[in-house]
């Protein structure tokens, strides 16, 4: 049996990529969202999750439409502000909420793989992240996400630098650098596939939650 879903942002390029890949987790998306999220009122009782990814601006709709609806929420929705995280915190004591700047496996075993450099504080990092030229958001999202991971970890602060330009979905390296010797991370995304299936995954994952604040980290 299919579990059916509401998609905000469906006329993007990732909400076309999600519906795109949808029947291969046994998806279907009931609901089309959009500005118009306010005037929808009547959705299908056997829809239980929202999958959003809009735009920050559109946080107060998205949850008050979650609210009305009893809808989990599953956001890939980048450049939240802090208090629209904790707005999103608040909404996951009442129902379930996952969310993260990157819904891909190979970004979850980047951050992974950061516990590492811990043996290496005292090097020298900088971040670098590149995205095509439509990306809004600079320093991205999931480069944020990477700098407090490896700052958590190193004890200090690492800087990012960025780029924008043609038709690339997203890179990301990070540089570690010693006097005698350098390591390189480096995370390539070659299309939005990887993140919409991403999308689903943890859709399909949160069928079984109540509620709560989960990311990639709790999936994996």
């Amino acid at each position: 049996m299919k579990f059916e879903y509401a998609l905000m942002g469906a006329r993007g390029r990732m909400g076309q990529a999600i519906v795109k890949n949808q029947e291969a987790f046994g998806a279907e998306c009931v609901s089309e969202l959009g500005r118009n999220i306010s005037e929808v009122k009547e959705l299908s009782k056997d829809c239980k999750i929202l999958i959003d990814f809009s735009l920050p601006e559109a946080t107060p709709s998205v949850l008050a439409f979650c609210r009305e609806h009893s809808l989990k929420l599953v956001s890939g929705v980048t450049g939240y502000s802090n208090s629209q995280i904790e707005d999103l915190k608040k909404y996951s004591e009442e129902n379930a909420v996952f969310w993260s700047p990157n819904m891909s496996l190979g970004v979850a075993i980047f951050k992974h793989m950061l516990k590492s450099l811990n043996a290496a504080k005292d090097w020298d990092y900088h971040l670098h992240e590149a995205h095509h030229i439509h990306k809004l958001d600079r320093p991205s999202g999931t480069a944020k996400y990477l700098q407090k991971a490896t700052e958590d970890v190193v004890g200090k602060e690492v800087p990012v630098t960025d780029m924008r330009g043609g038709g690339v979905f997203g890179v990301h390296e990070l540089y570690a650098m010693s006097p005698e010797e350098e390591i390189q991370i480096t995370h390539r995304a070659y299309n939005r596939e990887v993140f919409a299936k991403g999308a689903l995954k943890a859709a399909l994952w949160m069928q079984a939650k109540d509620k709560g604040f989960y990311s990639m980290d709790d999936m994996f």
